[in-house]
């Protein structure tokens, strides 16, 4: 009997990471066709003042967006981490103005250390609950399904936009976005 449960429970457990990476993938691949009023653009690591390849597409991924949406303005969200020189938010708008994006566009967002911080903080920059404005986040595209759920736990309809991962890495980042999403659907409020 022990050994029956202990297989249904295996099942199920198989059963629904599945189904939640399916719906990762899913949602890393939905495309955003409409004009955001803001931008936001989650951290991620910083070498020293460089980010990273994973931050470096997400930047391109905005870049790409913006070009066609020079109304938007942006908030880079994200902390100093360890082994960072500046936060990864600074990193960010430096790599935007380099590349022609104004600063009067740019809002830095400092303080958060995590995915949920990242929304939360930015969110609250623009003043807190659901208004007229159009909102995009884009994140690498394992990131995207976690992001969405966030910012409706905060009151926000939010497109997402998904941009590639570093190929050496995309197994690692998926089977921790599934911890990730149970933890922000568990415990993040």
């Amino acid at each position: 009997m022990t050994r029956k449960i202990l297989t249904a429970i295996l099942i199920i457990m198989a059963a629904a990471f599945i189904a939640v990476e399916a719906m990762i993938i899913i949602y890393g691949r939905k495309p955003y066709n409409d004009e955001a009023d803001v931008v936001i653009i989650l951290g991620a690591r910083v070498y020293g003042r460089t980010p990273s390849p994973a931050l470096s597409f997400r930047l391109e991924k905005a870049l790409e967006y913006l070009e066609s949406n020079q109304e938007a303005v942006i908030i880079v969200s994200g902390a100093k981490g360890r082994g960072e020189d500046v936060t990864e938010a600074f990193a960010m708008k430096r790599y935007l103005e380099a590349r022609g994006i104004s600063e009067g566009r740019i809002t830095l967002e400092e303080e958060s250390t995590n995915t949920f911080e990242n929304i939360r903080n930015s969110l609250a920059l623009l003043g807190g609950g659901q208004d007229r404005r159009k909102l995009l986040i884009i994140s690498n595209n394992f990131h995207m399904l976690r992001a969405k759920l966030i910012a409706w736990k905060l009151g926000w309809d939010a497109g997402t936009l998904g941009s590639p991962s570093p190929p050496s890495v995309v197994i690692q980042y998926h089977l921790r976005e599934f911890f990730g999403i149970i933890k922000s659907l568990l415990i993040d409020r």
